[in-house]
């Protein structure tokens, strides 16, 4: 019983630095000393209490992390599992032009063709600046500035995100 009252919240506090919550700390320690009071009614020796304690209770702890994740494991291969369509519905569809249409008529108003242009191939294109640079015959600078431009005029003219 000493080594319970001096032991409990030591091994509470090593099993909440470890990610448990306190209920769950709490728990898991008395079930170690239930392990140690178990082992010693069969007539077994130990000789370390305190070890055999701490290890019991890390060893619970590791236990009940694997079986919390088993539930996140699918038995079933890939190819049987139901997968959500991830194209957009119609109506996404739209929103998403309708989007791209008033930026391209906010860039194209506030800064011109050019730097919608350059804005465009880097974001829905996925070009690099370099990339940019060379398709419109200008240098990398360039477009870093009609790039930085664009993201300023987008972020000043409070257009929602999508």
């Amino acid at each position: 019983m000493d080594l319970f009252k001096s032991h409990f919240h030591k091994l509470c506090s090593m099993l909440r630095r470890r990610g448990r919550r306190p209920d769950e700390a709490e728990d898991l320690v008395q079930e170690a000393f239930v392990r140690l009071l178990t082992y010693i009614d069969k007539g077994e020796r130990v000789l370390e209490p305190e070890a055999f304690v701490a290890r019991a209770a890390l060893n619970l702890s590791v236990d009940r992390s694997r079986r919390d994740r088993a539930h996140l494991f699918e038995p079933r291969a890939v190819e049987e599992l139901a997968l959500p369509a991830l194209t957009p519905n119609p109506e996404e569809e739209a929103q998403t032009q309708q989007y791209v249409r008033r930026v391209q008529a906010i860039l194209d108003t506030q800064l011109g063709e050019r730097a919608r242009r350059v804005f465009f191939l880097h974001c829905f294109e996925g070009l690099t600046y370099d990339e940019i640079a060379q398709q419109i015959r200008m240098s990398r600078r360039t477009v870093e500035k009609d790039i930085a431009k664009a993201v300023n005029v987008l972020a000043l003219s409070n257009l929602p995100p999508p």
